[in-house]
């Protein structure tokens, strides 16, 4: 059963190596990233702007996650 998992840390090291795994497993993937202008993700990753104390973001980000 797909899951819509939130994500943090998508452009570090683990996060770099957890996104495809989760997407390959067909889950549903949303990262957070500060300047997603500077970042080219899977189209299927959905990308919001901001960073870990922006409430809005967090919001947006988490919203219907599993």
């Amino acid at each position: 059963m797909p899951l819509r998992i939130a994500l943090t840390g998508a452009t570090g090291f683990v996060g770099k190596v957890l996104m495809p795994l989760l997407l390959d497993a067909g889950h549903d993937v949303a990262v957070l990233v500060r300047k997603p202008d500077q970042v080219n993700f899977d189209k299927r990753v959905s990308v919001v702007a901001g960073g870990l104390n922006d409430a809005s973001a967090l919001n947006q980000l988490t919203k219907n996650a599993d």
